[in-house]
């Protein structure tokens, strides 16, 4: 079967925009990184979690745990996941602690992270994770409590 001029043309636009416009999204492999933050034995939630990947070249990937304590980790605004091998993940709370009485703690500090946990080392795998990461409030926490 012979195309005509026209026809291949037509193919050839074809296939550059599916160079161009489809396939495999731009950046770095990632795969996929969910899982769940307890503290004490409880899903935690309204905490940031930040895996950076060690060594040169690696970029960072953020999440948030739900009311549930679980998380999904996002590479870019619409691609999820982390790059595979070795990070150093970071956890914080997002808002300020109340005492029992509905006051702040530190009203200097109202909106920020109250608290930051140590850094601990996670290994992403490639083809997906589901990570539990579990934290104690009296021995994980950072010296003084924030970061």
């Amino acid at each position: 079967m012979r195309l005509s001029s026209m026809s291949r043309f037509a193919v050839a636009i074809l296939i550059f925009c599916c160079g161009c416009f489809g396939g495999a999204p731009a950046g770095p492999e990632l795969t996929a990184v969910t899982g769940v933050v307890k503290v004490d034995g409880r899903p935690t939630p309204k905490l940031s979690i930040t895996f950076v990947p060690e060594g040169a070249g690696g970029v960072p990937s953020y999440g948030g745990t739900d009311s549930e304590g679980r998380f999904v980790m996002m590479f870019s605004q619409d691609r999820k996941g982390a790059m595979p091998g070795k990070h150093q993940v970071t956890i914080a709370s997002i808002e300020s602690q109340k005492d029992d009485n509905g006051k702040f703690i530190d009203p200097a500090d109202e909106g920020r992270p109250m608290y930051q946990f140590k850094t601990r080392q996670i290994e992403v795998q490639p083809g997906g994770n589901d990570i539990e990461i579990t934290l104690d409030s009296k021995t994980d926490v950072k010296k003084g409590g924030r970061g």
